[in-house]
């Protein structure tokens, strides 16, 4: 049983999730929501991943801001273009709405001029 103690290693010490760095991030938190977790990382000072640890110890999230399909300048002009010519040729062919399918750019796939759906299984 004498070989199973623990050998003292070399390093510091884990203190990085002590209650007053807990608490120093959660204020950090508190008084800017939105910093990414290097940010907050930079401010404690310890690593990122041990803000991450700290966040999820505390139910909190980490989170990511992209833009998908941010709207440009000429969008709600093209928009309302669009709009219009689909309308002009609707009331031309009554039966073109039957032949469009409609869906997002998730579920389609163009390639080679050809068009593909995937299946949402």
């Amino acid at each position: 049983m004498q070989n199973l103690k623990d050998k003292l290693r070399k390093g510091l010490n884990r203190t990085v999730n002590s209650a007053d760095k807990v608490n120093q991030l959660l204020e950090l938190v508190d008084e800017n929501p939105h910093a990414s977790t290097r940010q907050l990382a930079a401010q404690l000072p310890c690593c990122q991943s041990s803000v991450q640890n700290i966040l999820r110890q505390t139910n909190l999230k980490s989170f990511v801001v992209k833009w998908h399909q941010q709207l440009k300048k000429l969008d709600p002009f093209q928009r309302a273009v669009f709009s219009q010519n689909l309308m002009q040729k609707v009331q031309a062919d009554a039966d073109l709405l039957r032949r469009t399918i409609i869906s997002d750019e998730a579920n389609m796939l163009v390639e080679k001029g050809r068009l593909f759906m995937r299946s949402k299984e």
